[in-house]
């Protein structure tokens, strides 16, 4: 196929394309749908909508493209692929309306791709029904790096001591990718409590931290959100402690640092060399662009799509409901039977 596929995105803000246009002069970094869809090379962005038409209309001017005055003109027309990157509790009536009009082949919606589990089951049998591959924006899986800790990980699931995971701004809007990146690295936790929550006031949700159990360890996540600001800094980090080594996702998933096991100052003690520890960049940075790549070799059956389905996303959000039961129970533990994840 020579043609280029067409693209459409609703929701014209930061994801879309905006932090592609803030980025600093000689940045290579690929942020954004748009700028992946250029940096791809085989996709065309043909129009976009925002509810804003004058934020639509510059979004359009700078990416080359057409703003389109209703929804609807793209929801009752037809493109190869569709991205929604609109605020997150209007993701699941968007999709389901896209649905309903098979509206493209390939549907793109930014995390979470609904508000609830229920929310999730009724997109997952709608998208059988249209014939329609819905895909969630978890980027991390078309990092090599992550990969192929994923797989080192799996190889020896014994070796961990703990993990400790760090994020900010909500439960829902980054807490969802956190569960998605350890269930990557770790796979299905047995159960999990929840310890506390704050409110972050930017996103106007409760951040929570919790522990997550497996067999041989426990994975525990902190969130950075704190009463006192309504925004710090921005964080997603994850620390893996094995037996001979600490392996750690740094700079918000841009750069992997590893500790091997060195001498201290008296004998008899092991520890981490700390001080000197190998950091290697990551692939996350063009991750966007690998993650388009995906988008065009489903939506033109090259690939059977695997990766960041709606399936996927529907376990994600029962843990995530089961963060808040624990809390809302009075921190109690909550058990994650197998079943739960084939329903």
């Amino acid at each position: 196929m020579n043609r280029k596929l067409s693209a459409a995105i609703i929701g014209t803000g930061q994801m879309a394309g905006g932090y592609d246009q803030a980025k600093y002069r000689g940045e290579k970094g690929v942020y954004t749908h748009a700028g992946a869809f250029q940096a791809c090379g085989k996709i065309s962005l043909d129009l976009v909508f925002d509810s804003d038409f004058r934020k639509a209309t510059a979004f359009a001017k700078r990416w080359h493209t057409t703003a389109a005055e209703s929804m609807e003109r793209i929801v009752k027309s037809y493109h190869d692929i569709v991205s929604v990157c609109t605020p997150d509790q209007t993701h699941y009536a968007i999709v389901k309306a896209l649905l309903l009009n098979k509206s493209c082949k390939t549907l793109c919606v930014e995390k979470p791709a609904a508000e609830t589990s229920q929310q999730h089951l009724d997109l997952m049998r709608l998208a059988r029904k249209s014939r329609i591959h819905v895909v969630t924006n978890f980027q991390r899986h078309f990092d090599k790096t992550h990969m192929n800790l994923a797989e080192y990980l799996k190889r020896m699931p014994a070796n961990i001591l703990a993990v400790r995971g760090l994020y900010i701004k909500g439960l829902n809007h980054n807490g969802v990718t956190m569960v998605d990146t350890l269930r990557l690295l770790l796979g299905n936790p047995r159960s999990l409590l929840a310890t506390r929550r704050v409110l972050n006031r930017q996103v106007s949700d409760y951040s929570y931290d919790f522990v997550l159990f497996y067999p041989h360890f426990v994975a525990t996540v902190c969130t950075t959100d704190s009463n006192r600001w309504l925004y710090n800094y921005h964080v997603f980090d994850i620390d893996i402690l094995l037996k001979d080594r600490r392996i750690s996702i740094v700079d918000n998933s841009r750069a992997k640092r590893e500790s091997r096991l060195g001498r201290l100052g008296y004998s008899g003690v092991k520890g981490l060399n700390d001080l000197k520890p190998v950091v290697t960049r990551t692939q996350y940075l063009v991750s966007m662009k690998y993650f388009a790549d995906y988008l065009f070799r489903i939506s033109t059956q090259q690939q059977v799509p695997t990766q960041n389905t709606l399936e996927s996303s529907y376990v994600n959000m029962l843990i995530l409901e089961a963060v808040q039961k624990s809390y809302q129970q009075g921190l109690r533990k909550i058990h994650l039977p197998e079943f739960l994840w084939k329903k």
